[in-house]
């Protein structure tokens, strides 16, 4: 039995409600563009009939849709954000306990990749893609933190033009050349806004 202290089981319990909280946001996008479906088949149902009152109350709803569509991906860019400030502090705790709360199974705690790159949670996460590998189930609904950070990092590469250019010319070095020129973000993807 592991002993935590007070602090650790706040940790802990931070690591927990981060990724349920991930869970949660990453549903509800899904829920809401599924609804938005529905709602664009609404509205060209409408519009097919001539409806012009159900054609314009769709489309509100359509747009109120989207924007809610854009609070949650600004959301789950924060967690990952957030996540990534964290992780020196979840990397405190216990290994034993952040590898149970993330649910890696525990048959990787020793391979060799685990044993190479799994010294940090950053690095199981985002690197080995080990979250929630008892599941054996990669929907990013299981695998809320990764999809959370990698969010987050191409908010940063859309939003930080140089950061973009750096990554772009990583890739392209490590691929040969497979991403071609670089293209600057536009004005509305440095502010964050998807097109």
């Amino acid at each position: 039995m592991i002993y935590l202290t007070p602090d650790q089981q706040d940790t802990l319990a931070c690591l927990v409600m981060l990724r349920k909280s991930a869970r949660s946001l990453i549903k509800a996008q899904k829920i809401v563009r599924q609804t938005i479906d529905i709602l664009k088949q609404n509205h060209d149902a409408a519009i097919q009939a001539g409806d012009r009152k159900a054609e314009a109350l769709a489309k509100i709803d359509i747009d109120a849709g989207q924007e809610q569509l854009l609070e949650l991906r600004f959301s789950i860019i924060e967690v990952g954000n957030f996540f990534n400030r964290a992780s020196s502090q979840f990397d405190q705790l216990p290994r034993e306990v952040w590898l149970r709360a993330l649910s890696v199974n525990e048959s990787e705690w020793h391979t060799p990749d685990m044993l190479k790159y799994g010294d940090t949670i950053r690095h199981v996460v985002g690197v080995l893609d080990l979250e929630n590998s008892a599941t054996k189930d990669d929907a990013i609904e299981f695998k809320p933190l990764k999809w959370c950070v990698t969010m987050a990092i191409m908010n940063a590469t859309a939003t930080n033009p140089k950061l973009g250019e750096f990554m772009h010319d990583a890739c392209n070095e490590m691929f040969g050349g497979a991403f071609g020129e670089y293209q600057p973000p536009t004005m509305f993807e440095q502010l964050g806004v998807p097109s």
